[in-house]
């Protein structure tokens, strides 16, 4: 795993080729979720393109590898409008049941990143503006503690009005 970890954060996809034809297992049996989500932590939508099309798990929880890492969660932490759209078009799920409440979900980790765009993104794509994680986190509130403004002002009126009047007293 750690010379497709190296291709990846190198960004050479002849040797990724490469390593993909001379290994064995496919990249969905091995570690495929955990190789994606380097890919797409190096921001390079070529590879996640490449590592989607021969069958890397886009929704694998169980192989993540860090806390609440999932591709799309990394995505939306660091706003890549086109790695987002690029993983919901392959099925990644927006509302992936996570096994620790502590856990954000993907539209979290985007407004903490105070990307607009990947807010909107995630919520057209159909992300629950009213999940509550990490003890009482929700989408909403995040926003307000970040004090960013816009986007507290767009998931406002899409927030569950018993939410929102915790934020807004």
């Amino acid at each position: 795993m750690r010379k497709f970890v190296a291709a990846i954060k190198s960004g050479d996809v002849t040797k990724l080729h490469q390593l993909i034809a001379s290994d064995k297992t496919s990249i969905k049996e091995a570690s495929g979720t955990i190789i994606l989500s380097e890919a797409v932590r190096e921001n390079n939508v070529e590879i996640v393109r490449l590592l989607i099309e021969l069958g890397a798990e886009v929704n694998d929880e169980d192989r993540v590898l860090y806390d609440n890492e999932t591709p799309l969660a990394i995505a939306a932490s660091k706003g890549n409008l086109a790695m987002l759209k690029l993983l919901i078009e392959a099925g990644a799920v927006v509302n992936i049941p996570l096994k620790d409440p502590e856990y954000w979900t993907p539209l979290m980790c985007a407004v903490s990143s105070g990307n607009f765009d990947a807010v909107k993104l995630l919520v057209e794509a159909g992300a629950d503006v009213n999940e509550i994680r990490d003890g009482g986190n929700f989408p909403l509130a995040v926003a307000a503690n970040c004090d960013y403004q816009e986007i507290f002002a767009y998931l406002a009126p899409l927030t569950n009005p018993e939410l929102r009047q915790q934020v807004e007293t």
